[in-house]
């Protein structure tokens, strides 16, 4: 392993961090953060409580993947990451344009954020989600050069 991979490494067990961090957040006030949910009238009141679970699902399913060492299965967890934060990303868009009300669930460090702030550190997170695809399928290239020229 490379020294170049470490930081890679790095920035993938802070990101599963993260997701663990928020979800498990969620989990531990669940009926507030599933009222929230309900209250954007982004989905209908059943979607509503199937979307909070799935997103709590899949936040601890990433972080899992994330842990695994640089390589495929890794790489598909930040797939999943980008798709994530891009579907939160419309969530956010949704709750500034069209909620009757601004409800926000978020406990500890994004507690203080507006929406706009949210809307921030989400388009950040999957900017960096994307820059590390990036870095990945860039380096696949370059050893695989005679696939890819073929």
């Amino acid at each position: 392993m490379r020294i170049r991979t470490y930081p890679l490494i790095i920035i993938s067990y802070m990101m599963a961090v993260l997701l663990a961090y928020t979800a498990t957040k969620k989990l531990l006030d669940y009926a507030s953060y599933e009222a929230h949910v309900r209250y954007v009238e982004l989905f209908g009141p059943a979607l509503a409580v199937w979307a909070a679970r799935t997103a709590i699902a899949v936040e601890y399913g990433l972080a899992m993947v994330l842990l695994v060492p640089l390589g495929r299965i890794q790489i598909w967890g930040w797939k999943g990451v980008a798709l994530l934060m891009v579907v939160y990303g419309y969530y956010v868009y949704h709750v500034l344009h069209y909620a009757p009300f601004t409800p926000c669930s978020c406990k500890g460090v994004t507690e203080k954020l507006s929406w706009a702030g949210h809307g921030y550190l989400i388009m950040g997170l999957a900017l960096l989600a994307l820059a590390i695809l990036l870095l990945y399928y860039g380096r696949w290239i370059r050893r695989n050069k005679h696939i890819v020229e073929t």
